[in-house]
């Protein structure tokens, strides 16, 4: 009877130094055998992390599960807008992905006044303020559609609509203005 209970430290002994090599092996860090290194996603919606040219196991985790979750497959799925690092292990080697997680709603981390600078042509140097007009969702295109006005000293300069679809820009399909 005292034998049985013997090998019970023994067993969880060796599934501790299991995991400390499991989490120690993933010292060397490679960046590029992930198809992804940064990834947006909204909030209840799913996107696929693949390795390139992995044969062996990998397993995979979420440095914050209450923003994303990651499934033995690498399925990321959003939780609550926030941030969180996808670890994929390999061997001795790991490979990372920065998810941003956005609201339901939020096209803020989308439509950066970087990316609408560009698509208006308004000047880098010009000082302006972007605000967002009311969202409607296009079921045509299966994408919501967010207007966008460029504001310069309180002046309407520029503005576009937007379509965004899955997290991702789709395209601006309406300039109603470039920056003059």
């Amino acid at each position: 009877m005292k034998k049985k209970y013997l090998w019970i430290p023994v067993i969880l002994s060796f599934s501790a130094v299991l995991l400390f090599f499991h989490t120690a092996a993933c010292a060397k860090a490679e960046t590029n055998r992930l198809n992804k290194s940064t990834l947006t996603i909204r909030a209840g919606k799913s996107k696929v992390l693949r390795m390139k040219g992995i044969k062996k196991k990998v397993f995979w985790k979420s440095s914050n599960k209450k923003a994303a979750s990651v499934s033995a497959d690498g399925v990321v799925t959003g939780i609550s807008r926030g941030t969180a690092v996808v670890t994929a292990s390999y061997g001795k080697r790991c490979a990372k992905c920065k998810v941003t997680v956005i609201g339901k709603n939020d096209y803020s981390s989308i439509l950066t006044e970087k990316v609408i600078r560009k698509a208006l042509s308004v000047p880098a140097q010009a000082k302006i303020t972007v605000k967002y007009g009311k969202k409607f969702y296009k079921r045509s295109f299966g994408a919501t559609l967010v207007p966008v006005d460029v504001f310069e000293n309180g002046k309407k300069v520029a503005g576009a609509s937007f379509f965004v679809k899955d997290g991702e820009l789709g395209c601006n399909v309406l300039n109603y203005g470039h920056y003059e």
